[in-house]
């Protein structure tokens, strides 16, 4: 399975966030799937990579021109798409990925995730999508989305769409 993940080109304070980061890596080589990410060297998508990697696992870096001329990309992967803007690496990992996963991350990795989310609420796609919610960090999300319903912008089953897990070990049951 093609597997998009989301996550900061930052490792971000919390020590626990790196470490998710390098567990996913590990879990998505140790099960078969194929890492699709925004091809970046650093931060938590640098480990999420370098752990698929090391534990023998394919990956796929789909990164803009900019990001690639600026050498920030990761020069270990399997393949790296290179495209113009973020609007088509965003639609080129949509495309090939048959679910997505969100690590914590910034406003991008947000975006990304809830695209992915307002895509399955229109019918546009049928994949999982699943947010790490490692040491509640989404929690306030979880939070909007409940708002959401309760004030009618969504309906409750919209709710569904969506997976907030708590560890690595619970993706098998989405994926």
């Amino acid at each position: 399975m093609n597997i998009a993940v989301y996550c900061g080109s930052k490792i971000g304070l919390n020590p626990k966030f790196s470490q998710a980061a390098k567990d996913l890596g590990s879990w998505l080589a140790q099960n078969k799937h194929t890492l699709i990410y925004g091809g970046a060297s650093h931060g938590l998508m640098g480990l999420v990579a370098d752990a698929c990697l090391q534990a023998g696992g394919n990956v796929i870096g789909v990164a803009t021109y900019e990001i690639h001329n600026m050498e920030h990309w990761h020069q270990g992967l399997n393949q790296l798409i290179t495209v113009d803007t973020l609007s088509q690496r965003k639609g080129v990992m949509s495309e090939q990925a048959d679910a997505y996963i969100a690590l914590p991350g910034g406003p991008g990795t947000l975006e990304e995730i809830v695209e992915m989310i307002s895509w399955a609420r229109v019918q546009l796609h049928h994949k999982p999508c699943l947010i790490l919610n490692i040491d509640h960090y989404y929690d306030a999300l979880q939070k909007l989305l409940t708002s959401m319903v309760e004030q009618e912008f969504i309906l409750a089953s919209n709710l569904q769409l969506v997976h907030l897990v708590n560890t690595i070990a619970d993706l098998d049951e989405y994926i």
